[in-house]
């Protein structure tokens, strides 16, 4: 999506293996400036109000010590569609239906969704929480990423 300036944002989609791909860094979202450098790398998450129990692929690596084949999903990591507006501001809508929410081109809202139920955090520390839990299961990853987010909200 192209702004009147010739900044973008953009969805990127993380190619990870068909057998086992990471459910929580699908998707994330990069805002670029008009000559092509990036400037955010954000990762837009939902946060459900009561857990979702979700099926696991427990043949995936990091989930064969797991006992169970499914988690209490906390967290998802929502994935975005845009809809551009001519003065530059933009909807940003789940394609699950779960929200829509007007941007602008910053990434800046006015919502009350954001911090709530939606959060946009940067990528870097999405990983920064992934990278120190080492090789876990989907449970804890998503354990850990609730966490973070409710500390956001507070």
């Amino acid at each position: 999506m192209v702004f009147n300036d010739g900044s973008k944002i953009e969805r990127i989609s993380v190619a990870s293996s068909a057998k086992c791909p990471n459910p929580f860094d699908d998707f994330y979202i990069i805002r670029r400036d008009k000559n092509g450098n990036i400037i955010k790398e954000k990762m837009l998450l939902y946060l459900y109000e009561k857990p979702v129990k979700t099926n696991i692929n427990q043949y995936c690596e990091r989930n064969t010590e797991y006992t169970k084949d499914y988690i209490y999903k906390k967290v998802d990591n929502a994935y975005a569609k845009f809809a551009l507006f001519e003065d530059d501001t933009f909807l940003l809508y789940d394609t699950a239906g779960e929200f829509i929410i007007r941007f602008d081109k910053d990434l800046s809202t006015k919502s009350s969704l954001l911090n709530n139920m939606v959060f946009l955090i940067d990528r870097a520390d999405y990983i920064k929480i992934v990278n120190k839990l080492g090789v876990v299961d989907d449970q804890t990853i998503d354990n850990a990423l609730a966490k973070y987010l409710i500390e956001l909200k507070k």
